[in-house]
Order: C-alpha cells, then sequence, then structure tokens
C-alpha cells in the first residue's frame, strides 16, 4: 500500500532530524571559518598577497623582516612556500624544481631572491639545491659563491674550480648567437677523471649555458662510474638529409624530438638525453662536429642487454629500448648507425628525392621518417633481423 504524499513543506521526523544535524553542521563549519578569520592577522593580505598576485617586492619583504621584527611571522614558511610555488609557475623550462617541502625560511628566502631577483635564473637555482644532487662519492654539485670578489666554484671551493660565466666570445660563435639572459654560456675546466674517481681540473671548455654545464657534469660523473655500452660511427654531416648538420648549428636551446633534454659544449659537440624518469637506465647520442665535414656520433646506454642475447649481437638487438629512442632523435641518420646502411646508397635516394621536392627534399620534415617504435619503415626491419 502507497504512503500518502504529504503537503508542501511538511517534514517526516527523519528528515527533521537529518535537517538538523545539517544545520550543526554549517554554524560549526561557519564558527571555525569565523574563528580562523579572526586569527588572520589583518596586514596579512597587504604583505603576503593572494596566491596570484603580490603587493610587495621582495625587497620590500626582506627590508621588513629585517628592520621590523613584529612582522616576521607574516613571512613563515607557508606563505614563502606559496610564493616561491607562483614564481616558479611563472617560469617555464627551468633546469630544476625546488623541493620546497624540504626547505626551511632561510632556504625558501634565497630560493625566491633567486626566482625573483637574481639576473641567472639557472646558476642562482644551483645554488640553492646543488648540494642536494649527490654524485655518491663525497661529492655534490655545489655552487660556491665568494661575495667579495664575486667569484663563483662549482664541486670543489678551489680556485681551479672557478667558474666564468657569460665568458666573452665571437660574436659569430653559436653560443653567443643564441645566448639567453637568464642562462648564460660558462667557461671552466672541471673534469671527472673515473681513473682515479675524482674531479679535476684540466683545459678550459664552454658550455652553451649554466644549465648545460650542470646536465654535462652528471652525464660525466654517470659515465665514469657506471657501466656503459655504446655504438659510434662517423659519416659526413650532409646524410640524412643534413640531420647531423642541423642538430649542429641550431641553437642548442632548441628541444629535439625524442629527448627530454639537450646539451651542448665546446662549441661543436651536442649531446642528446633520450630518456626520462620513466626508464631505469640512462641512455644519450653524442654528436661531435670533426671539423673536417665528418660527423662523430655515438649512441650510449646502460640499459641491461637482452636476455638470451649472444655479446656479439647487433648493438640494436641487445639494447632494443635504446635503439628505438634513438632512431626517433636521428632520424634517417639512424639507419647509418644501426643498420649499417651505406653512405652511396643513401646519396642516391638524396638525389632521387631531390627531383621529386620542390624543397630540395631532405629537410626537417623527414625526422620521424622510417623512424620511432612504430614504424614500418627501415627501424622495423631492422629489428626484425635480431634473432636467437
Amino acid at each position: 500500500m502507497r504512503r500518502p504524499l504529504k503537503g508542501k513543506g511538511a517534514l517526516s521526523p527523519y528528515d527533521e532530524k537529518v535537517r538538523e544535524a545539517a544545520s550543526s553542521h554549517v554554524a560549526a563549519a561557519m564558527m571555525e571559518q569565523q574563528q580562523q578569520q579572526q586569527q588572520q592577522h589583518p596586514f596579512t593580505y597587504i604583505f603576503v598577497g593572494r596566491r596570484t598576485f603580490y603587493l610587495l617586492s621582495l625587497t620590500d619583504i626582506l627590508r621588513l623582516r629585517a628592520t621590523c621584527t613584529w612582522l616576521r611571522g607574516l613571512f613563515r614558511a607557508a606563505q614563502l612556500r606559496d610564493r616561491l610555488r607562483h614564481s616558479l609557475g611563472s617560469q617555464a623550462g627551468l633546469l630544476v624544481r625546488f623541493d620546497d617541502d624540504q626547505f626551511g625560511v632561510r632556504d625558501l628566502l634565497v630560493a625566491v631572491c633567486v626566482m625573483e631577483e637574481g639576473e641567472w635564473v639557472e646558476i642562482g637555482e644551483l645554488m640553492v639545491v646543488g648540494r642536494h644532487i649527490d654524485f655518491g662519492d663525497d661529492s655534490c654539485l655545489r655552487i660556491f659563491h665568494h661575495g667579495h670578489n664575486s667569484e663563483v666554484r662549482a664541486i670543489k671551493d678551489q680556485p681551479d674550480f672557478r667558474l666564468n660565466l657569460d665568458p666573452p666570445l665571437a660574436a659569430h660563435h653559436l653560443y653567443q648567437q643564441h645566448r639567453q639572459q637568464h642562462d648564460p654560456p660558462v667557461r671552466s675546466r672541471i673534469r671527472y677523471r673515473d681513473a682515479i674517481g675524482e674531479w679535476v681540473s684540466r683545459g678550459p671548455t664552454t658550455d652553451a649555458s649554466v644549465s648545460s654545464f650542470a646536465k654535462r657534469k652528471i652525464l660525466d660523473h654517470f659515465y665514469g662510474t657506471h657501466q656503459i655500452n655504446h655504438t659510434q660511427i662517423s659519416h659526413n654531416r650532409r646524410v640524412g638529409g643534413g640531420r647531423l648538420d642541423g642538430l649542429l648549428t641550431q641553437s642548442p636551446h632548441t628541444p629535439v624530438a625524442g629527448c627530454s633534454t639537450t646539451l651542448s659544449w665546446g662549441g661543436g659537440v651536442r649531446w642528446l638525453v633520450l630518456i626520462n624518469g620513466s626508464h631505469d637506465f640512462v641512455a644519450w647520442i653524442v654528436i661531435l662536429d670533426c671539423g673536417d665535414g665528418t660527423v662523430w656520433g655515438c649512441v650510449r646506454t646502460s640499459e641491461a642487454p637482452a636476455a638470451g642475447m649472444r655479446e656479439g649481437a647487433p648493438f640494436k638487438c641487445r639494447f632494443a629500448v635504446t635503439t628505438r629512442l634513438a632512431r626517433v632523435a636521428l632520424g634517417r641518420v639512424a639507419s647509418y648507425v644501426f643498420d649499417s646502411q651505406v653512405e652511396q646508397q643513401q646519396q642516391q635516394q638524396d638525389d632521387d628525392s631531390d627531383d621529386d621536392d620542390d624543397d630540395g627534399g631532405g629537410g626537417w620534415d623527414d625526422l620521424d621518417e622510417g623512424s620511432g617504435e612504430d614504424s614500418g619503415g627501415d627501424g622495423g626491419v631492422a629489428e626484425a633481423e635480431c634473432g636467437d
């Protein structure tokens, strides 16, 4: 039997209890919010600002902290952390991210200062977090700044480990042409010598940027302390539609398809990092301009060899994941590196394509041709050659 409908607005005893409970909950929440607002200092929003806009500059904050001690409580870790995250969110493509949950007030102030006032953001970031980049042998990528002479050193606080930030370069130099204000070139003598397991000072080299220097030091140390396998080849820089030439002459800061990051040093050396945080190994490509129209290329990896594959098997068979990643970055050049394609054969193919392409063919549009994990081009054929 159906229950008769109650009149509009009538509530059952159960509904009355639900309404009373809900009202009590809302009242308690409003009271708690009012108490929090009363506890909030009235100047908080003036000095700290909202999450998306800050009324005071960092200089103002530092002056207030130094001269008005009763206001220091307004600039605690939580407020500074919000401001730091806001500053980080407004800048893209930075070298590192601050693990700000581990920072105290002092570190947070330095980090905010670096992000908002530093002329060279990348070197400032390294000054804050470099000591946390531990190489595992009692050394780290620490940056030392000597205020009395503005000297900056890396890894070891010794004169031979000085960094020459933004060194004078010729106007036509690749690094000068593509210089970035926040991340300028740097010259140093710092090397990792794996024979003795120590950082040493040797002949000077110039990196395209501070971030490039940092990434190279990390890879240098990794190369000297881990088992690395490689495959290498030398070829005319114009092969594969000029892919190698393009990688060496474009801006060293240009992202490369299939790579998580790149770095450049010496004016004619570029490294392409193939892996990201999802991989359990490290792999990168070294491209070196030999200066005589040829380029030396090397694919390096710490990937574990494929199970059941003999030691003398082709690189592409023993290290299949690295090979697939490298094919994307190398494009048409990959067939030379992994598939033993001869230059004469490719030259004939390029000449034939020149007759068909209005723009001369063989350009950057060929990056992914016949490459990649799902490709049906040369890469797919090459993988089929791997057998037990």
